[in-house]
């Protein structure tokens, strides 16, 4: 998946490239396995598969994939996006419900991976679990000496968080799971 002269285009199934949204696409993201995938277009979010059924979810920017739907039948579909509209944090789970979680503050854009979203808040980087449609906050690091976080990237199964601060440096905070 990449951005040319302002339009998405991805590779389906090993083949030909193919346009997926003409001008104005931008900040594209993908599942981890590369079979779903969010970007923003004229201050919308879609979300969808690179097998092409791709749909409206929200209002915003920034948008980030789940890490994708590993279910038989669902082959890495995006199950929620994390995104940011009026300053908020917000958490849009595909076909359900829609909340705000956070303040990113100078805390660069929410990621997500496995079933969390992560974003920084002033010095610290928040983790919001997603389980069974309901979820919680709570801090996972903090910049050492001071300053603020500045970006936040997910591991591959999401169990690991590394940010970087205003003050220099990127660390690295464990979340649990495998």
């Amino acid at each position: 998946m990449y951005v040319a002269g302002n339009s998405l285009y991805v590779k389906r199934n090993g083949r030909a490239t193919d346009k997926v949204s003409g001008g104005g696409a931008r900040s594209p993201s993908s599942t981890f396995n590369g079979r779903g995938l969010t970007y923003a277009k004229g201050g919308s979010i879609y979300a969808g598969s690179i097998d092409g059924d791709v749909n409206r979810v929200a209002s915003g920017s920034n948008p980030f994939p789940d890490g994708g739907d590993t279910a038989s039948g669902r082959r890495g579909k995006v199950r929620y996006v994390s995104y940011e509209r009026g300053g908020k944090v917000r958490y849009r789970r595909l076909r359900g419900f829609n909340r705000i979680i956070g303040n990113p503050g100078t805390g660069g854009h929410p990621t997500a991976g496995g079933g969390q979203v992560m974003f920084g808040s002033g010095p610290f980087v928040y983790l919001y679990a997603v389980s069974n449609n309901f979820g919680k906050k709570a801090p996972q690091g903090f910049c050492p000496a001071g300053g603020n976080v500045t970006q936040t990237f997910p591991s591959g199964r999401g169990n690991y968080i590394v940010f970087s601060c205003s003050t220099g440096g990127v660390f690295l905070s464990y979340v649990g799971g495998a």
